[in-house]
């Protein structure tokens, strides 16, 4: 497992030319990790997407709560349950056939500097343990964005019956992709205003 010190590296670590290479090309990067915090049995990393649209259309996308079942993996619901100017707390579901959890998050929004940090505020019926994390929204050359993404959580052992620990794992570093792939979409950018380079 890997510690808390060393996972904290992993997202700041400089990207390597493949990863800068999968970058220019559309692709995702991940950088997973799985570490142990007292009883604490943590997974998640990082993530990283290049998106064909400016800044501030990919942070309007990020707030657009109604519709996080098509910006999130495997979400199925959502819905707001409070907002103020700079914290929003919002109730997210899962489904799969007669199986579903549902859970509350509380998000920190710093608009000026398009981040927006995210904790496990309620686990309702999940058993959730623990979850927390960021999306930073930065340009990248003309008219996109560099979506980063970390995320640390303990899904805990009743999560879904029959799916593994690693098929989650790889579902939470997806979120970028799946960003990337609405905002691009025809109803992203009739929504969000995104004209796609060509």
């Amino acid at each position: 497992m890997t510690s808390m010190a060393q996972a904290d590296d992993v997202a700041r670590k400089p990207f390597s030319e493949d990863e800068r290479k999968r970058l220019v090309a559309g692709q995702l990067v991940t950088r997973p990790v799985e570490e142990r915090r007292g009883d604490l049995r943590l997974i998640g990393g990082s993530s990283w997407q290049v998106i064909k649209a400016p800044p501030d259309v990919v942070f309007r996308a990020l707030l657009d709560t109604p519709r996080y079942d098509k910006l999130l993996p495997t979400v199925t619901g959502s819905s707001l349950v409070s907002e103020a100017a700079t914290l929003r707390r919002v109730r997210l579901e899962h489904k799969k056939g007669p199986l579903g959890i549902s859970y509350r998050l509380a998000l920190t929004i710093d608009a000026a500097n398009r981040d927006i940090g995210f904790k496990l505020n309620d686990r309702l019926d999940s058993g959730m343990r623990a979850a927390w994390g960021y999306f930073h929204v930065s340009a990248y050359g003309t008219d996109q964005t560099l979506l980063s993404y970390g995320v640390m959580a303990d899904p805990g052992d009743g999560l879904i019956v029959g799916i593994v620990r690693s098929v989650i794992h790889d579902w939470m570093l997806k979120v970028p992709q799946q960003v990337r792939r609405f905002v691009e979409s025809a109803h992203g950018r009739a929504l969000y205003g995104s004209s796609l380079r060509r």
